[in-house]
């Protein structure tokens, strides 16, 4: 990871220094990672904030997580307190005081999955210029999404890693969906396959008990049971 990072950081501070004024701002280029878990995808979000001025300058901004992400934490370049979940769910908020320079930030999530796949919303509460997902060459994780396309002549940032690029822009408000497929598989699919065979035997011993159980005959006292 730390080895991707520093391959990156070069390129996101130049997208940024573009549009860097006296300010702390957002780059325009982001980066999402994914990885294949038990069950689930670990992913990072990636993206730089530089300030070009020469005081701390503030920031507050937006940055999106899936819909589906079950847990999140910093990672690198920011303190948790910087950090906390946007109203509604589904992104979060960064507001710190930047010093002067390019910073880095990485922002790990966790999506669970379900036999073998899981699907990704993102709905961005601004717009992103660039956005690059990566998934490791050495994996099984496949990446679907309409508005994704590899790489132009499987470029990557990192050798070890697949990238896929938006194709065009990604507008504030519009939902991407991502499905990852390629998951490797814990053993819920065999707590089903147990829970279903129980089920039946429980069903088959109901049935049994039901035709043969013993019934009345007669009334009153001289009631008797038979077969």
């Amino acid at each position: 990871m730390r080895r991707l990072i520093n391959t990156i950081l070069f390129s996101l501070a130049l997208a940024a220094a573009g549009t860097a004024a006296a300010e702390a701002v957002v780059s325009p280029r982001h980066l999402i990672i994914l990885r294949e878990g038990v069950d689930a995808v670990w992913g990072s979000y990636v993206f730089a904030v530089v300030n070009a001025g020469n005081e701390a300058a503030p920031l507050k901004a937006a940055i999106v997580l899936p819909k589906e992400a079950a847990d999140w934490a910093p990672q690198e370049g920011i303190e948790p307190e910087a950090v906390k979940l946007a109203p509604g769910g589904g992104g979060l908020i960064v507001e710190k005081d930047f010093p002067p320079g390019t910073h880095v930030i990485t922002i790990g999530f966790k999506v669970p999955a379900s036999f073998g796949h899981a699907e990704l919303t993102f709905t961005p509460a601004a717009a992103i210029g660039e956005m690059t997902v990566l998934s490791p060459r050495a994996s099984k994780l496949t990446i679907d999404a309409p508005w994704l396309k590899p790489a132009a002549n499987d470029a990557s940032p990192d050798p070890d890693y697949h990238a896929f690029t938006a194709d065009g822009p990604l507008a504030a408000g519009v939902q991407k969906d991502v499905r990852v497929a390629g998951i490797p598989e814990g053993r819920g699919r065999l707590w089903m396959l147990g829970g279903g065979v129980a089920a039946l035997l429980v069903l088959g011993a109901l049935a049994l008990a039901l035709k043969t159980r013993p019934r009345l005959s007669g009334d009153g006292q001289e009631a008797v049971l038979v077969g």
